[in-house]
């Protein structure tokens, strides 16, 4: 008997295999005792440990498949679910449709309606419009002419009212002027920089900043006696040309006054009107003092300012001489005011020549 296949080879193992799973108890011949002694030979050669891991794997096996057998398991049951949930929503899907189709053929019907509705309108529309429009038509060209004639009657009225007006503002105009611009008693003129809250702010301006700047010049003098004596030259110079722009102003109003023949025996109505126009002229003349250049009042001033030379000669004016011209004219400037806002020299501060407005010159 030849061999196809060598002992111990995988087909003589399969082939034995075999034979003991189907319960053959045949004798077995030369060649299957040769692979058995081949087996028993093998079976010698392994070791505990081998067997050991062999029966490792085989659990392991077991287990995964025991896991994929779950898992199988487990998928089957969703998937009975989902088709169950595919069913009922291809149910509600077919519910829904005849829904929407009994939806639209209801639309249908109402489009119908409504075109059978505009097609009577447009039938019926033409004659009443029609008629509509020619009664409407005679009715408006009524109107129109009762608005013309309202029309008129106001532009009439309107022409009336600005006579009027126009008389009126002729009327007031130089009283009001007059009210407003000098002293403000009923009113603040805001367009006029000759106001008492202007003038206010010139002279705090003037006592603070010019001051300052004077006071910084005197302090470029090395001698400390020639400093003490230019500051005290400075506060004698400013009473004197503050003094001295009230007494000149004075002077000028009383000059108004005989101008304008003010006399306080007079009518109450010619009285205040002279008044007015007074008060109109002087404001013109403190307009005149505002826009003049500080070297104008050099000449009213010069005689106040013992050891100074000719500063209109020399082309520019010295600091001493430019703080008194400026006082000069803000002096001016306040003694015009109605009432005349005065100075408080008995509440000069010690530091500061230049005294507070006196309280009871404030409207």
């Amino acid at each position: 008997m030849t061999r196809d296949n060598p002992p111990g080879s995988i087909w003589s193992r399969l082939r034995l295999w075999l034979m003991r799973l189907l319960g053959w108890n045949q004798q077995p011949s030369a060649d299957h005792e040769e692979d058995i002694g081949i087996l028993r030979e093998e079976k010698e050669k392994l070791s505990e440990e081998d067997v050991e891991k062999i029966r490792e794997e085989n659990e392991k096996l077991r287990s995964e498949l025991q896991k994929c057998k779950e898992s199988f398991a487990n998928f089957r049951r969703r998937s009975d679910k989902k088709s169950q949930k595919t069913e009922e929503e291809s149910r509600n899907s077919e519910e829904n449709i005849g829904k929407l189709r009994e939806e639209n053929e209801e639309l249908r019907s109402e489009l119908q309606k409504c075109k059978e509705s505009f097609a009577n309108f447009r039938r019926r529309s033409p004659d009443k419009k029609r008629q509509k429009t020619e009664e409407e038509s005679g009715n408006s060209e009524e109107n129109i002419g009762k608005l013309r004639e309202g029309n008129e009657e106001l532009r009439l009225q309107l022409q009336k009212c600005k006579e009027s007006f126009a008389n009126f503002r002729r009327r007031m105009g130089n009283q009001a002027t007059a009210e407003i611009g000098s002293h403000g008693e009923a009113f603040k003129d805001i367009n006029n920089p000759c106001r008492e809250d202007e003038l206010k702010k010139s002279y705090d301006k003037l006592k603070r900043n010019v001051w300052a700047k004077y006071v910084q010049e005197m302090n470029k003098i090395q001698d400390k006696k020639g400093r003490i004596h230019q500051k005290e030259k400075a506060e004698r110079i400013i009473k004197e040309v503050f003094d001295k722009a009230a007494e000149n102003m004075k002077e000028s109003r009383q000059s108004f006054e005989s101008l304008f023949k003010i006399n306080h025996t007079d009518e109450p109505d010619m009285s205040k009107k002279r008044f007015y126009y007074m008060e109109m002229a002087i404001q013109k003349l403190q307009m005149m003092i505002l826009l003049e250049d500080n070297c104008t009042f050099y000449t009213d001033v010069k005689h106040i300012i013992p050891n100074e030379p000719d500063q209109l000669s020399a082309g520019s004016l010295t600091p001493i001489c430019n703080l008194a011209c400026m006082c000069y004219k803000q002096g001016c400037l306040m003694a015009l005011h109605h009432p005349p806002l005065t100075l408080a020299w008995n509440e000069k501060e010690i530091r500061n020549p230049f005294p507070p407005i006196a309280e009871e010159t404030q409207v």
